[in-house]
């Protein structure tokens, strides 16, 4: 019998009564036999390049907070609010920009070893590239309209051109990192992923030394750095192209790509809609320090989504060659086991974020103190949502996932509209906790009866 096999059966009887294959099992027991399987897990490779992502994403997010903190700190609320909403639009350019084309990338070349890799890289590159423009027309048609609804002041509008040519190159720096994650070099993903934020940070302590604090010597360090980091990324990309790239495998039409593009692309359009619409509404329906509130809280908030996107990152191409049934049900169990353990570190954001934001600043955002606790909790309880949504693709059913998505992003925008005039950045963090909650509900239930439709239809 294997060692974890003794360990648990002779946990069966520290408790009387307690039995073992089948019948009553002690609370001891079952506590037990969790806790070894939960060793296993951790020691295995996928929770260690996890831990590797993760670590690389805490850190970029401690790098960019800090960021953020020498930007909310230097400028007033109402510049800052000003700012964010640009931050939020290179976010959702760059999203939008992607097109889904990353996570194809990744799914086709780790999917099919004998795949081109070099092939499938330039014609993901080429339909970013046309997305790109694209989106560089209809934004320069619609500049005019977008600066009015937000009410930007005119002495910023120059801002609106910068913040768009820093989301191509966030996005092409996206493309570089997904090269990595398709070969499973989490170093180099790693290595990649902190590089703006650590550009970042040494543009703006060499700010600090220069003595510059102007509006306009801030934004361009912050929104500057993307360019660099691609250009520094790049060459290794293109090095694990071709450095492991099949010479004569085959390679996928644009076609096949489009089809699996469209769905991940809706996605992810949705996903960035929903992090990112309450900023707009607020700017549209409240001020530029009602923005400024929710911004800073959002960072604070925002651990649970790196953690999430981390586990994203790891499991992609893992799931992505998942062939059984058996194995998709085991995957989902093991996520939904795991559960649990965000609820402490919920807890424990929830006492401490609101600490934080008040012996960093004092008065000058306590506003957003209360905010920084309903994101927390909404943030902290869809943090599986995403790697358990792998599981829609590896059935060749993305399309569930895109009208869960499109709900949530339905919720937000509806609440929003009755919350924010009556209690500004509060309302917005309360419509995203109820959304939050919807979407972990729908997707948990969803999962599990898409492997039972698959089983059915399999027999």
């Amino acid at each position: 019998m294997p060692r974890n096999g003794r360990i648990f059966k002779a946990s069966c009887h520290v408790l009387p009564g307690a039995r073992c294959g089948g019948g009553e099992r002690s609370i001891l027991a079952w506590f037990g036999h969790r806790t070894l399987e939960t060793i296993s897990l951790l020691r295995s490779q996928t929770a260690r390049d996890a831990v590797l992502v993760a670590v690389a994403q805490l850190v970029s997010a401690v790098l960019r907070f800090s960021v953020t903190v020498f930007m909310a700190r230097l400028l007033s609320p109402a510049d800052w609010g000003n700012v964010a909403v640009f931050i939020a639009m290179v976010d959702v350019f760059a999203i939008l920009g992607d097109g889904g084309v990353n996570a194809t990338l990744v799914r086709f070349i780790a999917a099919d070893a004998r795949a081109r890799a070099s092939a499938v890289f330039a014609k993901c590159a080429s339909l970013k590239a046309l997305i790109c423009v694209t989106l560089l027309g209809i934004l320069w048609v619609l500049r005019e309209p977008i600066l009015e609804n937000q009410r930007f002041p005119d002495e910023l509008h120059w801002l609106y051109p910068v913040a768009m040519c820093a989301a191509v190159f966030v996005t092409f720096h996206g493309l570089m990192l997904s090269v990595f994650q398709a070969k499973q070099e989490y170093g180099r993903y790693a290595l990649g992923y902190v590089a703006v934020n650590t550009l970042r940070v040494f543009a703006f302590a060499m700010l600090m030394i220069l003595g510059i604090s102007s509006l306009r010597g801030i934004t361009l360090a912050f929104f500057s750095m993307p360019a660099v980091a691609l250009l520094l990324a790049a060459p290794l990309a293109f090095h694990s192209l071709w450095r492991r790239s099949s010479a004569f495998g085959p390679t996928p039409g644009i076609s096949t790509l489009l089809l699996f593009m469209g769905p991940v692309a809706a996605i992810n359009a949705i996903m960035i809609g929903n992090m990112r619409i309450s900023n707009f509404m607020l700017k549209a329906l409240a001020s530029s320090e009602a923005v400024a509130n929710y911004e800073l809280a959002c960072q604070l908030g925002f651990v649970f989504p790196l953690l999430s996107g981390a586990l994203f990152t790891v499991l992609l191409p893992k799931v992505s060659a998942m062939q059984s049934r058996e194995e998709l049900r085991n995957y989902r169990a093991r996520l939904l086991r795991i559960y649990p353990a965000v609820l402490p570190v919920c807890l424990a954001g929830v006492l401490i974020g609101p600490w934080f934001i008040a012996l960093v600043f004092g008065a000058k955002y306590v506003d957003s103190l209360m905010i920084v606790r309903v994101l927390v909790i909404a943030f902290g309880i869809q943090v599986l949502s995403h790697p358990l949504g792998l599981v829609f693709y590896a059935v060749s059913r993305p399309g569930y996932l895109t009208l869960v998505h499109f709900l949530q992003f339905v919720v937000i925008v509806t609440l929003n509209w009755i919350f924010i005039p009556l209690w500004g950045g509060v309302g917005a963090a309360i419509a995203m906790l109820i959304a939050a909650s919807v979407t972990v509900a729908a997707v948990i239930a969803g999962s599990g009866w898409v492997i039972r439709v698959r089983e059915r239809e399999a027999l």
